[in-house]
């Protein structure tokens, strides 16, 4: 605010002053406010001498209304310093018109600026009673959806309450219809005593049939046992199956040795020879020897016989290309291994080719020079993948990988060039390696069990690898 000129030689009136700063309608309320004002201030000042600016708005604070504070307190510091001056006796103008336009310009500022802040505060206040209603209408929302979310949880509860019990009441029906048909069955039999009549069995009328066939290394052999009474009657085989006992040496050399029971009111005695030559069989009803044991039998060479010629059917651009295995499952499906194209082929019995499965790759599902097959049942295979070093477990349905396992290295459970791939009799997976002139005995799950063999000497020009055809058992 500017300085107060110290030439004030007499003091001019009040109102004079008001109606210069204010023009108009305001004059008339300005100059009661100022005249309002300094009587105020003249009853402080005969009290004691104001130093300061701040003393005077001090005053003014504590004496003028709240409503008046921002359009007279710029006038009020005014008026104070015109007080002091004249009380100094001062006779000359204290100021010229020039400096009171610029002090009524910095009162009017002011006065505007209090404006300003003032809406700008009612701005914030109308920010801040959005917020509360804005809070309320979310908490009445949140309210509602709880509400409605507790009680569609007491309705899924109730409905699942009710499921419960129904099934509860059904199983308890179904109970009791059960142990009610269990218990008239109980009521309506012939609760007498009867008799139990032992009839022996007499083992010179208990022939043996199909010892005349011809027995091969690696097919299962079957005798038929027709048990009968002293009076020539067949026997109930439930009776005497557990009384009959089957005896083959070489033991070590035989496999699968079982007696069942057949439809037909005998016994079918089996075993599979696993080489060729001479077998000894015994066969005793209760530990009594039948009088056609002990007898021998000759086990040959197992033979292929060509029944016919397997005519495949291919689709458009399909071929053979150095096929090289080939496995036929119990539905007569057949898995055909096509070397050089790098898949395998799936036939039905009629030969229709169903699907090809693979192409020449290294991601699951391809091939590099697959050389074996096997099935482990009806859908699924196991294919020897040469040059990838692999085994592939695929579903033929689908043609999709289940599983693979192995990769190149000479560690258990790696390939070098897997060339021949079986099960044995205890559903372990024997994989022969071409490259390493070894044997892998493996689980289902890929992992090694042993292995025969290794990569030592050999004569490099005759690699000799054997394609398996005899069990092993450790």
């Amino acid at each position: 605010m500017p300085q107060v000129s110290s030439r004030f030689t007499r003091r001019r009136p009040l109102r004079q002053f008001a109606e210069q700063l204010f023009p108009q309608k305001s004059v008339e309320s300005s100059c009661r406010s100022t005249e309002w004002t300094q009587s105020h201030v003249s009853q402080g000042l005969q009290s004691r001498r104001l130093r300061s600016t701040a003393e005077a708005t001090a005053i003014l604070h504590t004496t003028v209304p709240r409503k008046r504070k921002s359009q007279i307190l710029l006038l009020t510091v005014s008026t104070l310093h015109l007080s002091d001056l004249h009380s100094h006796g001062s006779s000359k103008p204290f100021c010229s018109t020039k400096q009171l336009t610029k002090i009524k310009e910095n009162i009017t500022s002011g006065a505007e600026m209090v404006k300003e802040k003032e809406a700008e505060l009612c701005e914030v206040i109308k920010e801040f009673e959005e917020t509360i209603s804005e809070l309320e209408r979310n908490f009445a929302t949140a309210k509602r959806e709880v509400s409605r979310k507790a009680e569609q949880m007491i309705a899924n509860v109730r409905q699942r309450e009710r499921e419960a019990i129904l099934s509860l009441e059904t199983i308890r029906q179904s109970r009791l219809e059960r142990i009610n048909a269990a218990k008239q069955e109980v009521e309506s039999l012939d609760l007498k005593l009867g008799v139990i009549e032992d009839i022996p069995t007499v083992v010179n009328q208990s022939p043996i049939e199909g010892l005349d066939q011809t027995f091969q290394a690696g097919v299962e052999v079957e005798f038929t046992l027709c048990p009968k009474a002293a009076d020539g009657v067949t026997i109930n085989q439930a009776d005497i199956k557990d009384q009959v006992e089957l005896l083959v040496e070489p033991a070590n050399d035989v496999t699968n040795v079982t007696v069942q029971e057949k439809e037909d009111g005998n016994l079918s005695l089996k075993f599979t020879p696993k080489v060729p030559g001479a077998y000894i069989v015994e066969v005793k009803i209760n530990g009594e020897k039948l009088p056609t044991c002990t007898f021998s039998l000759t086990v040959k060479e197992r033979e292929l016989v060509i029944v016919g010629q397997l005519d495949l059917k291919f689709n458009e651009s399909q071929e053979f290309k150095g096929p090289c295995a080939i496995a036929v499952n119990k539905q007569d499906d057949i898995v055909v291994v096509n070397t050089n194209v790098h898949c395998v082929y799936v036939f039905n019995k009629e030969g229709h080719c169903l699907r090809q499965i693979g192409k020449e790759g290294t991601d699951p599902g391809q091939f590099k020079y697959p050389t074996d097959v096997l099935f482990l049942n009806d859908n699924e295979i196991l294919i020897a993948d040469r040059l990838n070093n692999r085994i592939q477990h695929i579903n033929i349905q689908t043609g999709s990988v289940l599983k693979t396992f192995g990769q190149k290295g000479e560690g258990k459970g790696s390939f070098r060039s897997p060339i021949s791939i079986c099960l044995d009799d205890s559903e372990r997976i024997v994989v022969t390696e071409f490259a390493y002139n070894r044997i892998q005995v493996m689980s289902k799950e890929g992992e090694t069990i042993f292995t025969i063999g290794d990569s030592g000497p050999r004569d490099s020009a005759n690699h000799s690898v054997a394609f398996l055809t005899k069990t092993f058992s450790r």
